[in-house]
């Protein structure tokens, strides 16, 4: 690889690394929170989503807003796609806590199962 870089030019090595951002090898979103906010209200998150679910919804609105569906618009469909992105990133670099607290919060059920063996 190394002698592969060194035989490029620059301008070569600057197109293959806008290639490989453009396929989203190498990507980071950056946001702030104002665009994390409209991301959130624009899915309609009020609580606790799983990437299942926020996945589901990002489907079923892209449909409504695809600009080939009637009332869709190229400029909602594309905020649209920014803000699952945005959501995406979130939680792929979210920091999960491992205390037993988080998990009863997570797992209410499992808290007395104890209980359920007598």
């Amino acid at each position: 690889m190394l002698a592969f870089v060194r035989a490029m030019s620059f301008i070569e090595l600057q197109s293959y690394f806008n290639n490989l951002i453009d396929k989203c090898i190498i990507r980071r979103i950056y946001m702030n929170y104002d665009d994390f906010i409209k991301a959130v209200e624009l899915f309609g998150i009020i609580s606790n989503m799983s990437k299942k679910d926020i996945k589901k919804r990002y489907l079923k609105l892209s449909k409504k807003y695809h600009p080939d569906m009637s009332g869709g618009s190229n400029e909602k469909f594309m905020e649209l796609k920014k803000s699952y992105e945005i959501l995406q990133e979130y939680m792929d670099s979210y920091n999960f806590s491992f205390e037993e607290s988080e998990f009863k919060k997570q797992f209410p059920a499992f808290t007395n199962y104890k209980n359920w063996v007598k």
